[in-house]
């Protein structure tokens, strides 16, 4: 019941103006939060991996992508799907740079 609800307002654009800058604010959060855990030593990652753990991260991506994305969305609808890629992409990049990237240099 709560993730078909959860799927709806995302779909029909449901969010409120304050949910919607919360949501740009949590994907800029992870973006500087993984930028700044980049390549610095092992400590940085392990205070964001405790910050943000991986099981929050995972299911909040598959919920976005489990959205349902049709070519008659109204304008509100196409925002949200659009904010929706944003935090997709905060997600990916924070699980590459924080939980993938103690060895890796930059891709």
């Amino acid at each position: 019941p709560e993730d078909s609800r959860w799927k709806s307002e995302w779909y029909l654009g449901g969010l409120k103006p304050s949910q919607k800058c919360a949501l740009e604010t949590q994907a800029a959060f992870l973006v500087l939060l993984s930028d700044l855990c980049k390549g610095k030593n092992p400590a940085s990652n392990v205070f964001a991996e405790r910050l943000v753990p991986l099981h929050w991260l995972v299911q909040t991506a598959i919920r976005i992508a489990m959205l349902p994305i049709s070519a008659e969305l109204d304008d509100a609808a196409k925002d949200t799907v659009v904010l929706a890629a944003r935090l997709q992409h905060a997600l990916l990049t924070f699980m590459r740079n924080v939980y993938l990237g103690w060895g890796i240099q930059d891709l």
